[in-house]
């Protein structure tokens, strides 16, 4: 009989002599159902012991817990429903970070209850709990609602004694099919308006090359990081190639930089120190160097490491340092427009570009909000010891949704104002030549006459470009124009043209029922304040000071402002 006996320091010690070579074994309290048990108090592996020739061997052991003897510290799992499609005879396990993510271990089963709902008891396990819901193999664990792998589930104790943990399994990965949810839909739908872009800005005539260029880098890389995105949420492609994770994490350091690259060429707006463009992606080809080692991995430690979140905590340094890094181009690319707008009154009385840009930048900021949210959130969940992984997931989708509006945003541009991704033709007939001052005073008259009969101002959205090209000019011969021969700007010379209708307007008989910024709308207006700011200018005084002295004079009635 093998008993151990305690000596005076309570330690329990046996001596046995034994011909084998291999010793196998295991201690008990009497019973095999007193056995010993593994940290968690479950079962344990059989020690070894490796003994050779006549040589005394001696081991020091430690007994972690009894298999029998049940901690008070236990998880009582309880799945209340299971999808429709879920085979009669099939068995669910559990799985996670206490059984090393076996998906089918026997001692892991649940039992069915006459209820049908299905109970596990877990004894001794971490405090932080990680786990999942499998039929036995990784093939079929559970997945969500949409079809799509979810992240593991996830309890952190705060308090000893039992916890019940209650469950509902959405789907079967196995059993979800090829259905598409809205979120792969909306990347896909993108991504094609991406690629039909891309054809389009390379086929254009007159196209403006160079800042296309940039614009058509963005949409490529957004192509790859989309497809990659729809690709890791599904399981077979994940196990197929699970490296194709790490390749949406490069427009981190990429989209921003040509973005601001396109701002600047679309706008002709130099910087102040010139650098060279390349500078701008040293962060990019940092972490590719830091991601070789990920890269190289073969494919089973790779998926083992995603599994088991080795790699998470260099993901979310990636994701943070990517957003103060999109932030600080963020800025950069908003002072690009800010110069541009503070150039635009020589050239534009209504900014189709300034309009463009700054629905991206604003489509930007979003994106930058939701990403801080996410990043905000899963911290709050690590230092607050809060699950928070499926609400970071629902975060993560909606800025890659935002992200995925780019594409949308574009198109409706490129149908809408095609001009913004061209050059005119009219601007590339006329490039190179000059203007005799016969010429300037020949181009004057006509000018003006063109503003007298035609009234291109009574559009808000007149553009430099459009009125040289109703005159059969160029923008530099007719800024000349406008410079030299009405001593103004565009942006005043158009609103001249402006307040002057509105003058006239104001006292005929069939407007008296119209407010004054009803009329002020009418001559091409945009708004109130542009029209307050124009009217003062050129006037001297206000429209509503104009509006008294009108009346002073006895030369209108009373109307309305607004």
């Amino acid at each position: 009989m093998y008993q151990l006996h305690p000596n005076s320091e309570g330690v329990y010690t046996l001596q046995i002599s034994t011909p084998l070579d291999t010793l196998i074994y295991k201690y008990t309290r009497g019973t095999w159902p007193s056995v010993e048990g593994d940290d968690f108090g479950q079962i344990k592996k059989n020690r070894q012991l490796l003994h050779t020739g006549n040589a005394i061997t001696s081991v020091e052991d430690e007994i972690k817990t009894w298999e029998d003897l049940e901690s008070s510290d236990t998880y009582t799992f309880v799945i209340e429903s299971l999808p429709e499609n879920t085979p009669i005879d099939a068995t669910i396990y559990l799985t996670g970070n206490f059984n090393r993510w076996e998906p089918g271990n026997p001692d892991y089963k649940f039992s069915k209850l006459e209820d049908n709902t299905y109970t596990y008891i877990l004894k001794g396990a971490p405090d932080h709990l990680e786990y999942k819901f499998t039929r036995g193999t990784w093939e079929t664990v559970e997945g969500g609602s949409d079809g799509r792998a979810i992240g593991n589930r996830q309890y952190r104790r705060t308090e000893g004694g039992p916890v019940m943990l209650y469950a509902t399994i959405k789907t079967w990965e196995d059993f979800s099919g090829s259905k598409v949810n809205y979120y792969d839909f909306i990347l896909i739908i993108a991504s094609v308006i991406a690629f039909l872009l891309l054809v389009a800005f390379n086929w254009m005539v007159n196209a403006n090359v160079q800042a296309n260029r940039f614009l058509s880098l963005a949409l490529a890389l957004f192509i790859i990081a989309s497809a990659a995105r729809i690709l890791m949420n599904y399981r077979q492609m994940f196990h197929w190639e699970p490296r194709l994770v790490l390749l949406p994490d490069m427009v981190y350091f990429t989209i921003a930089p040509l973005l601001y690259f396109y701002f600047q060429s679309l706008l002709a707006v130099r910087p102040r120190i010139s650098m060279s463009k390349w500078i701008s992606f040293i962060p990019a080809g940092i972490l590719m160097l830091t991601y070789i080692p990920l890269f190289i991995l073969d494919r089973e430690t790779f998926i083992d490491k995603m599994v088991n979140r080795e790699f998470h905590w260099l993901f979310a340094l990636t994701a943070g340092i990517g957003l103060i890094y999109n932030f600080i181009y963020w800025l950069r690319s908003l002072r690009v427009l800010k110069i541009y707008t503070e150039k635009m009154d020589n050239t534009q009385s209504f900014d189709q570009s300034h309009y463009y840009l700054n629905s991206l930048l604003t489509l930007y900021s979003i994106c930058l909000f939701t990403w801080l949210a996410t990043y905000l959130i899963g911290g709050a969940g690590l230092f607050g010891e809060m699950d928070t992984i499926r609400i970071t997931d629902t975060t993560s989708d909606l800025t890659w949704i935002l992200f995925a509006g780019t594409p949308f945003l574009v198109a409706y541009f490129a149908l809408s104002q095609p001009e913004l991704f061209r050059i005119s033709e009219t601007s590339e007939k006329y490039r190179f030549s000059s203007l005799s001052d016969e010429s300037v005073n020949n181009l004057k008259e006509q000018l003006h006459q063109l503003m007298l009969n035609e009234k291109p101002f009574l559009n808000p959205k007149l553009t430099l470009l459009e009125l040289a090209e109703m005159i059969e000019t160029n923008t530099h011969a007719l800024s000349r124009v406008i410079n030299e021969g009405f001593d103004r700007n565009f942006y005043d010379f158009v609103n001249f043209y402006r307040v002057e209708e509105f003058k006239r307007l104001v006292n005929q008989a069939d407007h008296k029922n119209l407010t004054f910024l009803a009329i002020a709308y009418e001559v091409g207006f945009s708004s109130k304040t542009t029209f307050n700011r124009a009217f003062k200018k050129l006037e001297g005084h206000t429209p509503r000071e104009y509006h008294k002295q009108m009346i002073h004079e006895g030369t209108t009635e009373e109307m309305k402002w607004v």
